[in-house]
């Protein structure tokens, strides 16, 4: 079905979504942003105004959660589907048609990523609301979900537990090893044989290490090494003493 579309953003989000979109035939795009030097990613179908997007079946405001309320209200006017695209907000109540369209993965502007594996979570303030967005998110990926605001927040919360908190860990390592003057590609087949192990059997089972172990006297040496590294040594007693805890029958 034909639909017009609305997008409000210009970074990794904005781009990887109006990417998406442009793959589909029948779908009109058009783009609002603040910045000019992100026009051109956009072309024509960059529009220097909001008023220019009041037309459009659908709008996805694919901004920061504290930019979303502010939109809304600039958007007063617009008699269509105002969507959001955050993990973490609720969906808009103020309004008669409004929605949520939650890619769960990260984005980046240099690198498009492909929008049909992503998975999709979508919520309607209607009924009919709902199943325009379910169809058109079916259009773009192959992994659609239909979650309330509660079951969308939760899996935010679950994403940065795996995902920005693991590559926080991930990047510290490096610092460390570089600082020590050492080579972190000694690293890379642990990361991605542990990462892909975690994710397709059970990673509370295959949990492995000294604090696993109960290895007292490895873990003293570690922290021996980190001594004068403030975070670090904070972020491996805190952890070390989660592990511990978790399987403590069993060490």
């Amino acid at each position: 079905m034909n639909r017009s579309i609305g997008i409000v953003g210009t970074g990794a989000l904005a781009r990887n979504l109006f990417a998406a979109f442009k793959r589909q035939p029948h779908y009109s795009i058009t783009v609002y942003g603040r910045s000019k030097n992100d026009a051109k990613f956009f072309s024509e179908q960059f529009c220097p105004s909001l008023d220019g997007l009041l037309s459009c079946e659908l709008i996805f405001l694919a901004v920061s959660d504290r930019a979303i309320e502010k939109l809304a209200h600039d958007l007063e006017a617009f008699t269509g589907i105002l969507v959001h695209c955050s993990g973490a907000t609720p969906i808009l109540t103020n309004r008669p048609k409004t929605g949520v369209l939650y890619p769960l993965q990260s984005f980046s502007k240099e690198q498009l990523t492909d929008f049909s594996v992503v998975p999709l979570l979508v919520e309607g303030s209607t009924k009919e609301a709902e199943n325009i967005l379910v169809e058109i998110a079916n259009n773009l990926s192959r992994h659609v979900e239909r979650v309330t605001s509660t079951e969308r927040l939760k899996l935010h919360l679950a994403a940065v537990f795996a995902q920005n908190f693991s590559n926080h860990l991930i990047a510290l390592a490096q610092e460390y090893v570089k600082g020590e003057g050492l080579n972190f590609t000694l690293l890379e087949p642990l990361l991605k044989l542990g990462i892909e192990t975690a994710i397709s059997s059970d990673a509370m089972a295959l949990q492995s290490g000294p604090a696993r172990r109960g290895d007292q006297i490895t873990i003293d040496k570690h922290l021996n090494l980190i001594e004068k590294h403030e975070r670090l040594l904070h972020l491996y007693q805190t952890l070390s003493k989660s592990i511990e805890q978790t399987y403590e029958k069993n060490i």
